[in-house]
């Protein structure tokens, strides 16, 4: 763990997911470039989750509207809706630049580097629509 000073450790865990975020390609002026990060994953996540909208709304129900506890409570009771990430560390770039002598470390259940785990979209999906 990073030293104490360096994270938030008394209040809300984050992240809640994890999202592949290394190279996606985007077309600027028609010209195709890799974008890679948060800025990638999130927008990922967010389309799956539209996705789940769109079928709760064919099926006559609301958006999901505020997610995190459903996630939470379909983690604990949904078996392989997510995808435990059990190895890895966010120190070092992903472009093969310096690594940091701080970061978090993947480890069983949720942990700080990569939450509940990447969704099981098949899964998840199915769950959220039964909620």
């Amino acid at each position: 763990m990073p030293p104490l000073n360096l994270f938030n450790s008394t209040g809300r865990g984050y992240p809640d997911v994890a999202v592949l975020g290394l190279n996606y390609e985007v077309y600027i002026d028609r010209f195709a470039t890799p974008v890679s990060g948060t800025s990638a994953s999130a927008p990922t996540f967010a389309g799956m989750i539209t996705l789940v909208n769109g079928l709760r709304f064919k099926a006559g129900k609301p958006a999901v509207g505020f997610l995190n506890p459903a996630l939470y409570s379909i983690a604990a009771s949904t078996k392989g809706a997510f995808n435990d990430i059990k190895s890895g560390e966010n120190n070092c770039c992903a472009s093969g630049g310096p690594c940091c002598p701080y970061g978090f470390t993947a480890s069983v259940g949720w942990d700080p580097l990569t939450g509940l785990g990447s969704p099981n979209f098949k899964v998840l999906s199915a769950a959220l629509l039964r909620a």
